[in-house]
């Protein structure tokens, strides 16, 4: 079993980190953000930006590390990058979104329409670190 390469497990990380940042900015300002500011009544938070943009990068590289551990099991390519995407939207959305709505903190509709827009986002940006890595391999440089 070949030896998980860091450092190219973290730079597809972070290339899907960017691409769901990316995705997640055009879902906010093409109508989701519009909702979230209904509901917390016109102005978020000045640390908000900053931790979503934390939150996405740490996202995308537990998305490429879920990939890249479960691909000896799965075999490496498009299903298994989908099912790493999936498995992470799960853990890091989809739950989290669902505490706070149980807790009241979240409307049912805003806790639907931003999971169900960041599920495409999370595999999409999943398949792409996926390909970064598979492309530059696990070649470990003997030490």
């Amino acid at each position: 079993m070949a030896k998980i390469n860091k450092v190219h497990s973290l730079g597809a990380g972070l290339l899907a980190g960017v691409i769901i940042n990316i995705l997640g900015g055009v879902v906010w300002q093409t109508g989701l953000g519009k909702e979230y500011l209904r509901h917390l009544g016109g102005s978020l938070p000045s640390r908000t930006i900053p931790l979503a943009i934390w939150w996405g990068l740490l996202m995308g590289i537990v998305a490429v590390w879920i990939y890249v551990s479960i691909r000896a099991q799965y075999d490496s390519g498009l299903k298994t990058a989908a099912l790493a995407g999936t498995v992470t939207w799960v853990l890091g959305y989809a739950l989290p979104s669902y505490a706070i709505w149980s807790f009241g903190l979240l409307s049912g509709s805003l806790f639907l329409h931003a999971s169900a827009a960041a599920l495409p986002q999370i595999v999409l940006a999943t398949l792409a670190g996926a390909a970064l890595y598979n492309r530059t391999g696990d070649a470990v440089l003997a030490e």
